[in-house]
């Protein structure tokens, strides 16, 4: 009989006596202690067989957004990581939701998923913290947003919580977005993507023209600094055949 199994069963026996000792929290806290760069690369791989398009650059973005996470048992500020695309929602939000579970993986795959477009009028406000805040409560540690650019610019500054904030309702915890450029400068230079000394300047012009037309309470100060968080960590889906794809579903 190995150790970890000999130390449950010992546990379960105190539990019998003692309510307040429980297995499951035992269990929980060998799967976080499981966490490795190891693991998490391989499952990545596998799941950009999926994606065979997509440029380098967005796998390196997504390894920034969530290796770390898959190293260190506590971390104190949750992932957060953007998917954009150009007509591509298919692609995208399957490659999100891949990537949710990729990360939920210590947490029994435990994920959410939310419309942006439910949080669209401005009366919204903090209703976007609230329910990512619920879905967190009810053991997710993944979630997905679809349509970051339908979400009221004044909602997204509630991204400040999760950039901010180390409470321990966050820890351990991961936030993905899909949202669509519709930019006629996507149209000429296909590959702006590719390179990020013209990606993120393109990203963020495009992202502050956004926000600021659709919100007059966005003044340039909210703007810049909302979007000095974001900015870096925005990547680009590329087209795939739907042949290719493989979405897990919710």
């Amino acid at each position: 009989m190995d150790l970890k199994r000999m130390i449950c069963i010992v546990l379960c026996i105190i539990s019998v006596a003692t309510p307040l000792v429980e297995c499951f929290s035992f269990s929980t806290i060998f799967n976080r202690s499981g966490r490795d760069q190891e693991v998490f690369i391989k499952e990545l791989d596998g799941i950009k067989k999926h994606f065979p398009h997509q440029h380098p650059f967005l796998w390196r973005l997504t390894q920034g957004a969530f290796l770390h996470h898959h190293s260190v048992n506590d971390n104190t500020e949750p992932a957060v990581f953007f998917l954009s695309h150009q007509h591509q929602r298919k692609t995208t939000e399957c490659l999100a939701i891949e990537l949710a579970i990729l990360y939920a993986h210590n947490c029994n795959r435990r994920i959410a998923v939310f419309d942006g477009k439910d949080f669209a009028d401005k009366d919204a406000k903090m209703r976007l913290k609230q329910v990512i805040d619920a879905a967190y409560a009810k053991g997710a540690c993944a979630v997905v947003v679809k349509d970051f650019d339908k979400i009221d610019p004044m909602s997204t500054l509630g991204l400040y919580y999760f950039f901010e904030n180390r409470i321990q309702s966050y820890h351990n915890k991961a936030i993905i977005f899909t949202m669509d450029l519709y930019d006629s400068m996507l149209d000429e230079q296909q590959d702006i993507a590719d390179y990020p000394l013209k990606w993120e300047p393109f990203v963020n012009d495009y992202l502050e023209d956004s926000l600021r037309s659709r919100s007059h309470a966005m003044n340039e100060d909210k703007t810049k600094a909302l979007l000095s968080r974001v900015t870096p960590l925005v990547g680009f889906v590329k087209p795939e055949s739907d042949c290719m794809l493989k979405c897990s579903k919710t």
